[in-house]
């Protein structure tokens, strides 16, 4: 009896955590997090420090970015983030128009 209920609190331990783990790599919106990391890399300007970057956007229906919101409220990084991503198109199969992605801009050389 005993080995039964852990068999079977261990079955739905399995099933339960399998069922809520949407972060897989082949999540359409796992991937277009991952390209606008790619899109945000290597940032053309100095940097001091790692900034962690929020960013709120839309899919149209053409599957372009559009930009809604930046945070910090740096001109810099806007200015940045919206040429770097606005109307780029993107390939996503969910219904979803609207997605935040945090991104970390990597400290910058002062060698040039």
């Amino acid at each position: 009896m005993a080995k039964s209920v852990l068999l079977l609190f261990l079955f739905f331990n399995v099933i339960t955590s399998n069922a809520f783990n949407t972060l897989s790599e082949t999540d359409p919106e796992h991937k277009l997090r991952v390209k606008v990391a790619m899109l945000l890399n290597n940032p053309n300007f100095f940097l001091e420090k790692d900034v962690k970057i929020i960013i709120k956007f839309n899919i149209d229906g053409n599957h372009k970015i559009n930009v809604v919101n930046v945070y910090p409220q740096q001109p810099k990084i806007i200015n940045y983030v919206k040429t770097r991503l606005n109307n780029k198109k993107v390939k996503l199969n969910t219904n979803r128009t609207s997605f935040t992605a945090a991104v970390v801009l990597k400290k910058t050389n002062d060698s040039w």
